[in-house]
């Protein structure tokens, strides 16, 4: 078979497979919709694997924690010059980046010789990785720098109680595009473009900045880190202030 020459071989799905599981997402039923991901669960994962998520979502996890712990963002007036060669650094290595990529593919492509799957994956997936890691790394700087600034420091801080609540804002923004676009809710899957998505998510994103600044006035976590940190630590922890 061709996945045992090539690993990424049917990643992508058939076409058929592909608008069936769109059909049950946009027309189905609740349990059509389990159904169809407990059907898809391998290639989700195989997506998870091998296009690198898994391990890059888990690698900033520990970076972020690495840096929390050696105190990289505290007093931040002391490491302005910190902050500018990180910043000059990653935006050098996201134009490699992109030069790197035109360079390598378009040659090829000039020559009209045909990469195989597993050499443009395991190619552009490198580059791709550390294309995202560098844009990180440019955001924390930009971040680092404007934060500094009073005006900026002003602004910035409007998302500190949303950032606080991190994954109860991740799992109620999944929430959102489910009742948006599934057929559980709206069923909107295909039916708007991507401005309207773009607003969509900006309006929602605001509600949940306002919805945070409510919550900390009363609560000292947000809803699931508190059951997060209870579960690590094996007892209920105080949520009320």
């Amino acid at each position: 078979p061709a996945s045992a020459i090539d690993p990424f071989a049917g990643f992508m799905g058939d076409d058929k497979a592909n608008e069936t599981y769109f059909n049950t997402l946009k027309h189905g039923s609740y349990i059509d919709i389990l159904k169809a991901n407990f059907h898809e669960h391998t290639t989700k994962m195989k997506f998870q694997v091998l296009s690198g998520r898994l391990y890059i979502t888990a690698g900033l996890f520990l970076l972020g924690l690495y840096a929390g712990r050696k105190k990289v963002f505290d007093n931040f007036s002391d490491k302005t010059l910190l902050f500018k060669k990180g910043l000059r650094f990653s935006l050098w290595t996201l134009f490699g980046c992109v030069i790197f990529g035109a360079a390598f593919f378009g040659s090829f492509a000039l020559m009209k010789i045909e990469l195989p799957n597993i050499v443009q994956w395991l190619v552009g997936g490198a580059v791709f990785d550390l294309f995202n890691a560098a844009q990180a790394l440019t955001y924390c700087c930009l971040l680092a720098i404007l934060f500094q600034k009073e005006k900026w420091q002003r602004r910035l801080m409007s998302f500190y109680n949303v950032g606080r609540m991190g994954l109860t804002t991740y799992l109620m923004q999944t929430l959102f595009g489910v009742l948006i676009f599934f057929s559980v809710g709206l069923g909107w899957l295909g039916d708007i473009g991507a401005l309207a998505c773009v607003g969509l998510s900006l309006a929602f994103f605001l509600i949940q900045v306002q919805f945070s600044k409510w919550w900390f006035k009363h609560f000292l976590y947000g809803p699931v880190e508190w059951v997060w940190r209870s579960a690590t630590l094996l007892r209920l922890q105080p949520i009320k202030r």
